[in-house]
Parts: C-alpha cells; structure tokens; sequence
C-alpha cells in the first residue's frame, strides 16, 4: 500500500506534464516581502542556503585617474557607443577602467569589510555596480565580528534606497520597516560564494527613478566611502530572444539536474509543475536532490509516463538519485551526499555521472563550509578510481561559504560550465521571491575535457512570458514546482 500511495501521487506528476536529508532552513521563512511600507521582515530569520560570494579583487588602490560616470563624457556630436550591460555572473572580467568611478584607502575599515575601489555602469533604470571588500568574505552571512556593509543610493527627490548585505533586505529613506522585495527590484548580486571582489544588479524603475536621472551611490557599515553621483544615460537594453533549448547538434548525451526542494516529485501540488519541466526537457540522464522517500520504481514508472519512453534504471544515495535509460552500474559512494554510477548511452562514451548535493548552509569557514569540503575531496577520489572514463559532477553544491569544494574539483582536472538561462544575461539557479537571500549560484556542472559540450542552459519559466512557455509545453508557473531551476547540458 505504501508503494500505492506514492505512485498515485506521482500519477499527479504524469497528468500534469501531458497538457534533503536535511530541510532547507529557507523553507521555515516567515512572510513574504511585496515591497509594502507597512511590514517588515523577523530580523530572526533564517534562510535555506546561505547566499554570497566573488572572484579574486584586482590590486586595491588603483588610482580612480580617468573613471568616469554615465555623464563625464565629452561632447564630440557624434552618438555614443555604450558598452553592454555587465553579465552578474561572479566574473569580473566585463568590468574595465573606464567604470572605476571610486576609490578609498585601504585599511581604513572598522572591520572585515573594507572597500576600496567601486565601479558603476547603468542601462536604462538598472544600475550595475562592482566592489571590492578587502577580505574574502560572505556578502549575505557571517560571523558578527566580520561587521556588516550597506550600500547606500540617493534619489531623486530627497529619497534612499539602502541595500543591507548581512540584514537581507532592501529599504526606503533610511528606515528599516520600509522594505522592498529583491525580486521587485530585480535584483542580483554574485558570485555566491566567498569572494574579495563582487558584482549587482537593481532596477530602480520600480522606486520611481526615470532614465537620465542622477543617482548618488555610496557604502555603508564596517566601511564607508565618499558619495559619488551617477548619471543612468545610457539607454535601456532592448529584450532578448530566448536562447534555443533543443538539443545540441551532434549530441549524444543530454543531462538535467534538479534539486524538487523536499521531495517535490511526491508532492501532490508540485509534482505536476516538475513533471512538465522534465518532459520539455527530455534527457538521457536525469539527476535529483532532496529526494528522501520516493521509491527507484515509483520514479522510473512516472519518468516513463513523462517521457513516453521505457526502462528507466534508477539509483540513489539518500536523496540524491541518478535515473537514465542507458547501462548503469553502480559506484560506491564514499559519503552519503552523492551518489554516482557509470553510465553508457547508445552511441556516446562511457561516462562516470554524480548526482552531487552538498551540506546546506553556514559560511566560509563554518562547520558546514568543512563538511562540503570533505564531500568534494571523495567526490575526487571516486573520479579517480574511475579515471578510465570522463566525468560530469552535477548537482546542488550549496556553494555558499568558500569556494574550496569547487576549487577542489578543478584541481581533479574538471572544468566548470557557466551555464545561463534561456533568457541571455541570467546565470542565477536557486530563487525563491519571498526569501531573504537574493538569487544565487547553487546549482553546479563540472566535467571532465575529454566531453565536449554542445549545448547547455538553465530552464526557468520564471524568465518566460506565457507564450515562450507555452512553445515548450510549459506553464508560467511550472518552475514554482521547485526553488530550484533545471540545469541542461548536451555533449559528445
């Protein structure tokens, strides 16, 4: 009876998509934030996954000679060519000399944050900034000793906008209680991790902010720097066309991962929303985190009603699982936040798969920072028991303290693949609208060079109209099923 009732309610999963071992803490939130003057967020919250991090800062102390705002630029009567907005991908590498609008002395700081250099570029409303923070540090979590940092935004009119990295919340005019939602702002800030150098994303168009209007932009908190106005001349970006999500030319092997957040495939209300992303997405191999209770033949029988194709092998390790129609033989884990297997597809190579979910939470060097450490370091040690074939590590890493658990891999001799929504400019894989921690980058592929990549993307209806949606067989709010979204990867 009990194999029943679970495969009745996966049933609910395969008539939708015709038409972890420990509870996220994000998943206890409290209240949503609508932007509204009169609520204000628990300041006792805890968070599913502890979101911040950034890429190695340039050398503090460059000189600001030659930086320049939106509106430094001499007349000459021709049009101005406008660099493209910055990707809030956690790499620096778009961000040039020219959008160094701000300096300050290091070593200043009162504590660990301690900024020393800023950058600004803007289109339309949207405000890009870069900063520096002098130490690698989380932006979003921490030790209280680590001190805080705030950046600062005067508007138009007499009016604030204050971002509170280490309180989660954006608000208005200096007062706490006048909070706004990240997602109403559009916001993101990346990398994810720990990091000494970090980039973000605010449209101010929902605050009132018009084109060509000046903004006055300075930090806060455990530092503090000089205000320095920024003029948002540049005109906005047009919206781009969805990238493609058919399967690469000449692929021969197509992986998607999804973390369903507490056993969404056997939840009755979401299971239908996560039926149909699998189906649109219609992989060889399939990968699922926090899956605790869902039984390998419950999960094979409903990807068979989804996909419309048989003999689906599964195997998992507490809840993470690995489900393909090849050959699967089964690797022993050495912890049980993995689990890996061999797999052979008709036509493609041997490849070792890991479905990967690392501890959840904490902060760089927190106890759970170590134990995501020590689950990357057998990771390695199952790829190199089977380094007769290539690698894809895929997963919810939870890469939210240090970097190391990534850094650990690629010293392996894995690659990681950036991948980007359908919608161009988006590289966020965890979103949950009412959290307090803003989008990040939980969801990770690594794979061995001897696989060459095709195709990838991340699948998220949140990035759809209802029509692009609807092409892939999609409703508006099917990625509601998950707060995660689905990572797709060809190769061959």
């Amino acid at each position: 009876m009990r194999w029943f009732f679970r495969s009745s309610l996966l049933l609910l999963l395969v008539a939708g998509a015709a038409c972890s071992d420990t509870v996220d803490p994000a998943s206890v939130e409290q209240g949503s934030d609508l932007g509204r003057a009169d609520t204000a967020p628990d300041a006792g919250d805890s968070d599913a996954e502890d979101m911040p991090g950034g890429e190695d800062a340039d050398v503090a102390g460059d000189a600001a000679d030659g930086a320049t705002d939106d509106v430094g630029e001499p007349d000459t009567g021709e049009p101005r060519v406008w660099p493209p907005a910055p990707t809030i991908d956690g790499e620096m590498g778009e961000w040039t000399q020219a959008d160094l609008i701000a300096t300050d002395p290091a070593g200043d700081a009162g504590a660990s944050f301690d900024v020393t250099r800023v950058y600004a570029r803007s289109r339309g409303t949207v405000l890009y900034v870069r900063f520096d923070i002098g130490n690698e540090l989380n932006l979003q979590s921490g030790e209280d000793a680590e001190g805080g940092l705030r950046l600062e935004l005067r508007l138009p009119g007499g009016r604030g906008l204050t971002v509170d990295f280490r309180g989660r919340t954006i608000y208005r005019d200096g007062n706490p209680s006048r909070w706004i939602s990240w997602s109403r702002l559009n916001f993101v800030a990346a990398p994810t991790h720990a990091a000494t150098d970090f980039e973000l994303r605010v449209d101010l168009a929902p605050v009132s902010v018009e084109p060509g209007e000046t903004v006055s932009l300075a930090f806060a908190g455990s530092d503090r720097t000089d205000p320095v106005d920024v003029v948002l001349g540049a005109p906005s970006d047009p919206v781009p066309p969805l990238r493609s999500a058919q399967r690469g030319e000449g692929a021969t092997l197509r992986i998607a991962n999804l973390n369903t957040r507490e056993s969404g495939l056997e939840d009755g209300t979401r299971a239908p929303l996560i039926g149909r992303l699998l189906g649109a997405v219609d992989a060889d191999i399939y990968c699922f985190q926090e899956e605790q209770t869902i039984q390998e033949s419950a999960l094979a029988f409903a990807l068979q009603q989804i996909t419309g194709k048989s003999d689906w092998n599964v195997y998992k390790v507490r809840g993470a699982i690995i489900a393909t129609r090849g050959s699967m033989r089964f690797v022993e884990s050495l912890s049980q936040r993995y689990a890996a297997a061999r797999v052979q597809l008709p036509g493609a190579p041997e490849v070792l798969v890991v479905s990967l979910h690392g501890s959840c939470c904490g902060h760089n060097g927190s106890r759970e920072d170590g134990w995501r450490i020590e689950e990357a370091q057998a990771v390695v040690q199952t790829i190199e028991d089977n380094s007769d074939v290539p690698a894809i590590v895929i997963g919810d890493w939870n890469l939210v303290g240090s970097r190391r658990p990534l850094d650990t891999i690629e010293a392996a001799g894995l690659d990681r693949w950036q991948l980007e929504n359908l919608r161009p400019g988006e590289f966020w894989t965890w979103y949950r609208p009412e959290s307090r921690f803003t989008p990040g980058q939980l969801d990770i592929l690594v794979n061995s060079p001897g696989l060459a990549r095709v195709h990838g993307y991340i699948l998220s209806t949140h990035t759809m109209t209802g029509d692009a949606a609807a092409a892939l067989g999609l409703m508006p709010n099917d990625s509601d099923g998950s707060d995660h979204q689905v990572l797709v990867a060809d190769f061959r």
